[in-house]
């Protein structure tokens, strides 16, 4: 779909500082996030600005979904005093 046949346009704040995107990813993860913003009435650029902005990150700065880490082998987990 061409940007101008989407129907939803960024709302009237001023976008600061706006970059292009240039990720490459599924496409049924981007028919997915299109159907998404489609249904919430907004442009998926404008959808994806609002995830960044309230993402909830844990106390590592990652997200809170994100899967932890596996140790690095030969690593023991050390408490320090």
């Amino acid at each position: 779909m061409a940007s101008s046949d989407r129907p939803y346009r960024r709302r009237k704040a001023p976008l600061v500082d706006g970059r292009m995107l240039g990720y490459t990813v599924h496409g049924r993860n981007k028919r997915r996030w299109d159907d998404l913003a489609d249904h919430l009435k907004i442009s998926p650029s404008e959808l994806f600005d609002i995830m960044v902005e309230t993402l909830p990150l844990d106390e590592y700065g990652r997200p809170t979904w994100y899967p932890e880490p596996a140790d690095p082998d030969g690593v023991l987990p050390i408490d320090t005093a």
